[in-house]
């Protein structure tokens, strides 16, 4: 090996006790939270986070790309790769009246693979797959027959993780294909206050998910400069239990009144997702573009605020490597991005649709194959009409890249 590999496991423990603290805290500040599972993560390994969410036709030749499986073909042999990350985000939303500002922290990704043989390879990756963390306060209501009104408060917090295997091997000098295994788990917390002179009705519903899901992937060379790239990832259910506290607070004294645990509720459905993509490599130049479409209206899912539809992903990126300096062999990677995604539910009238412009550079560290990636993202989410607010975000990822020869055998002269 030709780097400290201690190195590398000093910073998988550190990041992974990033990771377990992250998740007993807020993930996300966006209002938008609220919905479904709560927001997606859109963070992933370094190479794709500043080309618009764009990359399935990307190879895994110098970094893991996650968006495709059938990508862990093209590894080379006896190389190992390591991609840890963090994201911060910037949130500003608000109507025509109020506003508010908040930012979150986070870990966003840990991943590595490594090849089987000359033709397959394998990775292994642990990050938030939603992210929820809301807070409303000051909602109003009448009491039912009475003019007299009460005053509530709801947060939210926690969201899912995502642990994923992907297989990819190469079944033709073009042609590569990809299996991908994921579990999903985690907790989602929702607390509501409800006053009513100094009367407290305090309600903590604490939902736990879990479940599998499967997709397949296939990558194919038309020519050394144009590849085309499908994803399939097939439709799952996530089973659901409930735990639920209430409580009644009088004059500072508590009274239960509620305590459940373990209480089956509805399974939470995700759709089939279907994406297409194209990379054209033009000298130093790589253009990416992608096109994904989720079929969330036949989940059947409901929302007490609006209805699921399907969805549609349009991204483009490109990619300009850097000549080379003359004290490594590595090139500086510029990266833009750009893209608009419709949303999948519909309140009102007026789907949550969200674009974004990514910004993002690649730094090689010394003279090694190993890559410091910095990711920015500036986007605008929803609308402002009726109860929907208007949300921007500024979003930064860093991710550590590494690549080492491993389990080559030392030739003695």
């Amino acid at each position: 090996m030709t780097t400290n590999n201690s190195n590398y496991f000093l910073m998988l423990l550190f990041f992974s006790a990033t990771f377990f603290y992250a998740q007993n805290n807020n993930l996300t500040s966006s209002p938008y939270s609220l919905f479904g599972l709560g927001n997606s993560n859109d963070a992933n390994t370094g190479i794709t986070n500043s080309l618009g969410k764009a990359g399935i036709a990307l190879g895994s030749e110098t970094e893991i790309n996650n968006l495709n499986p059938a990508s862990l073909g093209s590894m080379p042999l006896y190389r190992f790769f390591l991609d840890i990350g963090g994201k911060g985000e910037y949130n500003v939303y608000g109507d025509k009246t109020n506003t508010g500002k908040t930012y979150s922290l986070v870990f966003s990704n840990l991943s590595f693979a490594f090849p089987i043989n000359e033709k397959s390879g394998i990775s292994l990756s642990l990050q938030p797959f939603t992210e929820v963390g809301y807070t409303f306060n000051g909602i109003v209501e009448n009491v039912d027959g009475s003019q007299d009104q009460y005053y509530s408060r709801i947060t939210g917090s926690g969201g899912l993780n995502k642990f994923t295997v992907n297989y990819g091997r190469k079944i033709t000098p073009k042609l590569n294909v990809g299996l991908s295994f994921k579990y999903l788990f985690g907790t989602i917390t929702q607390n509501e206050t409800v006053v009513l002179d100094n009367d407290y009705l305090v309600f903590e519903d604490t939902n736990f998910y879990r479940g599998i899901s499967l997709g397949t992937g296939l990558q194919y060379q038309v020519t050394p400069s144009l590849n085309l790239a499908s994803v399939v990832t097939l439709g799952s259910s996530l089973n659901a239990s409930r735990d639920r506290e209430v409580n009644r607070i009088v004059n500072e004294a508590y009274y239960n009144i509620e305590s459940t645990e373990s209480v089956s509720i509805s399974d939470y459905k995700l759709p089939v997702d279907i994406t297409f993509g194209v990379k054209y490599n033009y000298k130093n130049y790589n253009f990416i573009s992608d096109y994904k479409r989720s079929f969330w209206s036949a989940t059947h899912l409901t929302d007490n605020t609006g209805n699921y539809t399907d969805s549609n992903l349009f991204s483009v990126g490109m990619e300009y490597m850097g000549k080379e300096n003359y004290n490594t062999r590595n090139r500086m990677r510029y990266r833009i991005g750009y893209y608009y995604e419709d949303g999948n539910l519909k309140i009102n009238n007026n789907k949550i649709a969200t674009n974004a412009l990514t910004l993002g550079l690649g730094v090689p560290l010394g003279n090694s194959m190993n890559v410091l990636n910095f990711s920015y993202s500036y986007g605008i989410k929803g609308v402002v009409s009726n109860i929907l607010v208007q949300e921007k975000f500024h979003s930064v990822t860093v991710n550590l890249s590494f690549a080492d020869n491993w389990f080559r055998k030392r030739k003695i002269d």
